[in-house]
Order: C-alpha cells, then structure tokens, then sequence
C-alpha cells in the first residue's frame, strides 16, 4: 500500500522533524528524510519495517490495540525510544493521529528529544546545585516582592519558602524602604550587575554582614533581581585577625634594630644568579648598609663590585627553598655581615627574606684580640726560651762550683751530681 500525493505534502512539510505513514498494522509506508537521518536507515531500508522493529517501547502483540485506540480516541502523543541502525536509542517524541480515507492511514510526527532532554537534565542539576548552595539566594520581583528563595535563604531569615514568597524585602529589612528600593533597582537596571556590603537582620535579633551579588533578569514581561548572599562574619573575623598580623609584623619590621629586605633574585640564562632587585626594605636598612632609596633597584647597580658569592648564596635558598645562615665580608661595602635568608612564597617564588646586622665592629675586636692573642703567645714563647737558658747557666755555674769543691751558688738551679768529687752529690736541693 503507498501514500498519496497529499500524504507526500505532509512528509515534505515535516521537514525539521522526523515523519512516517503507516498502515493500521504498523506497517512503515513512507519516511522523509529526516526520520531517515535521526534514525539510521534509508527510506527503502524502512519501508516494509513495523513500527516495533525500531520503538523499543512497542510490541508485534500490541499494534493492533494501539492502532485501535488512536483510530477510536483520535491523536495522542507519548515519549518513547528508537533504536538507530547502529543499535543507540534516541529519546523521541511522537505525535500519532489517524487520517481515515478508503485505506485508513496513520502519521506519526516524531522529534529527538535528545537535547530537550539534556536541557532538562541540565536544568534539575542547576535546580539541585541551587537548593544545595550554603549561599542565600532570592529572586525578586521589580517592586520588591520575594519570588523564589533557596534553603539557605530560608534558613538565613527562619521562614519558609512558603512564607517568604510575595512578602516585601523591607518586611525583613527596614533599610529597604520603597523609595530606596526604587532607587536600587533602577541601578540595577542600568548596570546588570552589582556588588555591595550591608548588614542584614535575623529573624533572632542577631544582625550579620553579608556581602550581595545582584544580577537583572528579564523573564519575557518580568523583571527580576537574581542575588545571592555570602555571610560575612567569619570572613570579617579572618580580615581582623589578618590585619592585627600585619599590624604587628610592620611594628617588628619597623623597630627592629637589624636590616630586614625582601629581594628577587635574577638569574643568566644558564640559571646562574648574577644580581638581585630590592622589593622591600625596613628603615634600619639605611643604617645597616648605608645604601639609599633602593627599592626597585639592582644590587650590581648599587655596588657594581658586590661579590659574587652572595648572589650564590641566596641564588641556592631561592631555588631550593633551604635556609641559611652565615656571617662574611662584604668588601665592597667595607662591612661584616651575620645573616640569615630564606625563601619567601612557594616553590616557583624567587624572593629571597634577608635579616643582617653589622658586625664590623664585633669582627674588628675580635681580629684585634687575636693578634694580641698571637703576640702574647710569641713572647711567652720567648720568655720560656730566655728561662731555660738561665736555668741552663744556673746549672753550669752550680756545675763549675762543685768542681771547685764549693757549695752550689744558685739554689733554684737543678741539683747536680758530679763524677770529679768521687760521686758525692751536690748538697744544694732547687
């Protein structure tokens, strides 16, 4: 059995979606090229084919009653799946309805569905994210009515959605008259988008900072305001904390008595350190080096002869993060340094923390000490060389008296036994 020519009109005008003609036995007659492209196979492929051989839903026992209740109850439309030549399911849409001629015609107009699908799949996500956010949101109409909230707005204002929907914004709010409403959703308006700080009151009593993220929407003829509420409380607590921190590290870094400076090293393309840029510098600084208005400048600008082992130095503490401490010569600058560095910021930071004193001072003494040290110990060496020698002649002489058959003349000397007097020891004891 064919289609007429006007069945044909139907099929070409069904165009964008897929397009068939049955028989009331669930015989295919005729596809348009749509249906043919949404589903796999040609239109010869599909003629002969019974709409269960591609409806997943459908059944060879179940087309007659089908056909029977379309025919009686006229068109209707259902969602189901068909299955594409390479064995996929596409989601559709089909509307069905009977054309009763001499030879009783069905036409199924069916749409893919799949990417109505997806966007609804895609609208229950966003509509889940939305419930699940820990931030307030509220969508409010252009005269300052609640629309729509979300749990955490719920809970934010301790009502229910059912509650807050119509109410006014200034029923929870005094802050939000008419007049300042009007004002801000003219803003709004104008801007698409704002950002603000205000302080919110809770149905407790309690009043807590949030921060508001407005956004306009228009939905056809309405007009609505999109926001969403971040409580601000523990991010205030945070800020405080923070700025207590940085107070106190800036009285440190103001009063300590050692030159403090933060410098990025620079490197040759061999990855060699070759130099350093002062970033930050503390007011002892000046004093500790005296270098002035450095910041933003390079060391081998400041002192082109600087050497080369501090830049090796905290070349190594940049690059793997080790800290040091050690105490050298800057001859440059004439001076002695104690130092200590370490790298400030991550692993792919640069930035080297330097804390040194002067030690010139200290080092000069101690230098000084030393080679007193050094003389006292050469004339000490002296002196006792001078001793033994006058205990040496001490004893020689005491030698020459016992000879003589005298008594010993120094007493201090060592005692001596002599052979000239038969053996008889010298009487004298040291």
């Amino acid at each position: 059995m064919t289609a007429t020519t006007a069945d044909r009109r139907h099929l070409d005008f069904a165009a964008q979606d897929g397009f068939w003609v049955l028989d009331t036995a669930g015989h295919i007659l005729q596809a348009n090229q749509a249906y043919c492209q949404m589903i796999g196979y040609s239109e010869t492929e599909l003629l002969g084919m019974r709409t269960y051989d591609v409806d997943v839903g459908g059944a060879a026992a179940g087309v007659a009653e089908h056909m029977g209740v379309l025919m009686r109850d006229g068109p209707v439309r259902y969602e189901s799946q068909h299955r594409h030549k390479d064995g996929s399911l596409i989601n559709v849409e089909v509307s069905a309805f009977c054309l009763r001629t001499s030879s009783s015609l069905v036409f199924g107009l069916i749409r893919d569905m799949t990417e109505h699908h997806k966007t609804q799949a895609l609208a229950t996500m966003q509509a889940l994210s939305i419930a699940a956010l820990s931030d307030a949101m509220y969508w409010t109409t252009s005269d300052g009515r609640i629309h729509d909230v979300n749990a955490a707005a719920c809970h934010a204002l301790g009502c229910s959605k059912v509650t807050l929907k119509g109410r006014r914004v200034v029923d929870f709010n005094p802050q939000w008259t008419a007049e300042v409403w009007a004002q801000y959703f003219a803003e709004l308006k104008a801007r698409g988008s704002l950002r603000f700080e205000y302080d919110q009151p809770q149905r407790n009593g309690h009043v807590v900072p949030v921060e508001v993220i407005t956004n306009y929407v228009r939905c056809g003829d309405a007009e609505l305001t999109v926001s969403t509420a971040r409580e601000l409380t523990e991010r205030r607590a945070a800020e405080r904390a923070l700025a207590e921190s940085e107070r106190r590290y800036r009285l440190m870094f103001n009063l300590m008595s050692e030159g403090f400076c933060v410098v990025e090293m620079m490197f040759d393309q061999q990855n060699r350190p070759v130099d350093y840029c002062f970033l930050d510098v503390n007011p002892a600084f000046e004093a500790q080096t005296g270098l002035h208005n450095v910041v933003g400048r390079r060391m081998r600008e400041l002192v082109p002869d600087h050497e080369a082992y501090w830049f090796e130095l905290f070349g190594t503490v940049a690059t793997t993060g080790s800290p040091i401490r050690f105490e050298n010569e800057a001859r440059a600058l004439q001076r002695w340094y104690e130092v200590s560095a370490f790298r400030v910021g991550g692993s792919d930071s640069r930035n080297v923390g330097i804390i040194f004193e002067d030690v010139s001072e200290r080092v000069r003494r101690q230098t000084a000490v030393a080679k007193q040290l050094d003389e006292l110990i050469r004339w000490q060496s002296v002196m006792l060389d001078r001793e033994d020698r006058i205990q040496q002649l001490k004893l020689e002489a005491n030698q020459l008296s016992c000879r003589l058959g005298e008594q010993p003349r120094y007493a201090s000397a060592a005692p001596f036994t002599g052979a000239a007097d038969g053996g008889a020891g010298a009487r004298a004891s040291s």
